[in-house]
């Protein structure tokens, strides 16, 4: 899988040594490189487990297998989100009592 850059917006991108042409703004295309790569990863992975599919129903596949893994994604994301809040109210809470614990002892 690589990515040509064709003019400023239109992208190639080879899946399986096939192009793809994309409009993509230059500030994302490094995301729809990391995007691709992951596409063609999946798509190599499948491929190794069954040979005998056709590119465009291994592509297709591929491609809904990375779409159903977004809402577990994000799912995952917003309860580490929840985590992290949490351990931030509760080192606040530690840093307040300290705090209040050294200023009285003056």
């Amino acid at each position: 899988m690589t990515i040509d850059k064709i003019d400023k917006n239109d992208i190639i991108i080879k899946i399986m040594g096939r192009d793809f042409h994309v409009k993509c703004p230059a500030d994302r295309v490094s995301e729809l490189h990391k995007a691709a790569k992951y596409l063609d990863d999946k798509i190599v992975e499948m491929r190794s487990n069954d040979k005998l599919i056709s590119l465009d129903n291994l592509i297709t596949i591929a491609a809904l297998n990375v779409t159903n893994e977004l809402p577990t994604q994000k799912k995952h994301n917003v309860v580490q989100i929840d985590v992290m809040s949490q351990k931030i109210n509760n080192l606040r809470e530690q840093i307040e009592k300290a705090l209040q614990g050294t200023g009285s002892e003056e």
